[in-house]
């Protein structure tokens, strides 16, 4: 019973995906990004613990009191659904990712290339991170996105597909260590979104002021292969138009002592992270529980 109802689950998710990737690309583009941003607020409205985590996430973070919280997470709820619609009206589409995503500061890309070992790309779930690693094949450049594989097979093969059409190399999350380093010898650029929790290993340093529990794969490809960590943020201009903003390599901590360099180091990408969301901060995904996992000492005891 459970296997049907999952099935039957999944169809109708499919079939919701194909339906709004339709409107959004039959309708006049105004019309489709309305469509994203009221799909965005009825999940404001409707899906009371996403709602309540983002408000939470922001008052804490931010230091906001109630009503500019639950203000802060209306927008980021309507930018997530504008961020969906543009995604499946510009995705899979060259000529207008070229039109509508410029690069700024792709000299610091090019010069870290240049170097010939490939380049870790230090990104994050801010605005409309799905396009970012189209727009840059399109400008000529491998990327290897480290993805996550979604519960929906349908769903996850469409998108897979449309990945792969426009010259993406995905690579699962969990990777191995192996396919990244081979990825970086190859002279590619390695996209890495370390702004989630890490699975299994993971280091507390500060975000936002609070230990939040941080991958360590970014530093670590980094620091085996040489390459340089560019900083890769991708912002929205105005509806369906975008920028790829592209930061001077982050210099890394290499002391030799392991485990103090990995702290030193993560905590200096959180630092930029911060900066970046507070910039524009209803672009981030704040309906993550980020700070989930708390250290031992923090956790209460019974």
């Amino acid at each position: 019973m459970k296997r049907w109802r999952s099935r039957l689950i999944h169809k109708l998710t499919f079939f919701i995906f194909i339906l709004f990737r339709t409107l959004t690309r039959v309708l006049p583009e105004r019309g489709g990004y309305a469509l994203g941003r009221g799909l965005g607020l009825f999940g404001y409205l409707v899906v009371a613990q996403a709602r309540r985590g983002a408000v939470t996430n922001l008052r804490a973070a931010l230091g906001l009191d109630e009503d500019a919280a639950r203000r802060l997470a209306r927008r980021c709820f309507i930018s997530l659904g504008l961020s969906g619609a543009e995604l499946l009206r510009l995705g899979g589409r060259p000529d207008l990712i070229k039109k509508r995503v410029r690069l700024v500061g792709e000299e610091h890309l090019r010069a870290a290339l240049a170097a010939g070992r490939g380049v870790v790309l230090f990104t994050a779930h801010l605005g409309n991170w799905a396009l970012c690693g189209q727009a840059l094949s399109l400008a000529g450049y491998l990327v290897y996105p480290i993805v996550q594989a979604q519960a929906n097979e349908r769903v996850y093969a469409f998108i897979d597909r449309e990945r792969r059409a426009m010259g993406l190399r995905p690579i699962s999350r969990g990777f191995s260590l192996r396919e990244v380093l081979r990825a970086l010898r190859e002279g590619g650029c390695v996209s890495i979104m370390p702004d989630q929790e890490a699975e299994k290993k993971g280091i507390f340093v500060p975000f936002f002021g609070r230990p939040a529990l941080t991958p360590r794969g970014i530093v670590v490809a980094a620091s085996l292969s040489g390459a340089p960590i560019v900083p890769c943020f991708f912002r929205r201009r105005r509806p369906g138009y975008h920028e790829i903003r592209l930061g001077p390599p982050v210099p890394l901590a290499h002391t030799g002592k392991e485990e103090e360099d990995l702290r030193v180091n993560l905590a200096r990408l959180n630092s930029i992270l911060e900066a970046e969301i507070k910039e524009h901060p209803e672009e981030w995904l704040w309906i993550y529980d980020r700070w989930r996992t708390r250290p031992q000492e923090d956790r209460p005891s019974f």
